[in-house]
């Protein structure tokens, strides 16, 4: 997984500026993108059984970026049919929650 600390992509910037400053994450890797929003996958090299999170960045049309941990815990030994389920579920939730 690429560094948190060196990433480009200016929506991550934001969010770790703005949101993750007092996260212990320093990796991440890009779960799913629209053009709503994108979920991000964070993790940190210290071990742990619970060492992965979600990070949900929006990028509404004509609004400022906003990002959101949501309430998922992920295993670092979750399949990728399991992380994309799990994810996908705390996606809707968060946008249930929020209507």
């Amino acid at each position: 997984m690429p560094s948190l600390s060196e990433t480009s992509e200016p929506l991550l910037r934001y969010a770790i500026e703005n949101t993750l400053h007092d996260q212990e994450q320093d990796s991440y890797k890009k779960i799913m993108k629209n053009n709503l929003y994108t979920v991000y996958l964070l993790s940190s090299s210290k071990p742990s059984r619970t060492a992965c999170h979600a990070l949900l960045i929006e990028h509404l049309p004509a609004k400022e970026p906003s990002a959101h941990l949501l309430p998922l815990t992920v295993t670092k030994l979750a399949t990728s049919t399991e992380l994309l389920k799990d994810v996908t579920q705390a996606v809707d939730n968060f946008y249930s929650a929020n209507i």
